[in-house]
């Protein structure tokens, strides 16, 4: 293997490596700040006598608010949007509508 080759896979493996701290380092302080958050938020919640509930990572069928912003989703897209405002028009009018329908938390109520 010629030498210039040599010192080629050597930076890429450098840069690799390089690039895998700085992502560990900066999911470590991702990670510290939301425990914080975490922690906090949990704190307000006991005092206001609030009970959290972790819903597991990629579940939106398990959370209510996935499927008004689905159905908001849907009737946008059926829609031509004339203006910013005509979209924002629309996804208040829609989200007051499918939010007031209690089908979207029944199994959270009960």
């Amino acid at each position: 293997m010629p030498k210039s080759e040599q010192i080629h896979i050597q930076k890429h493996v450098s840069l690799e490596e390089f690039n895998k701290k700085i992502r560990s380092e900066r999911d470590e302080r991702i990670l510290k700040r939301l425990y914080f958050v975490k922690y906090r938020y949990e704190k307000k919640a006991k005092k206001c006598d609030i009970e959290l509930v972790y819903l597991p990572v990629y579940s939106p069928h398990l959370n209510p608010i996935e499927y008004i912003w689905k159905s908001i989703k849907r009737t946008i897209s059926k829609n031509f949007i004339k203006s910013q405002n005509h979209m924002k028009r629309l996804i208040r009018v829609n989200f007051l509508k499918y939010a007031s329908r209690i089908s979207f938390a029944k199994s959270w109520i009960e």
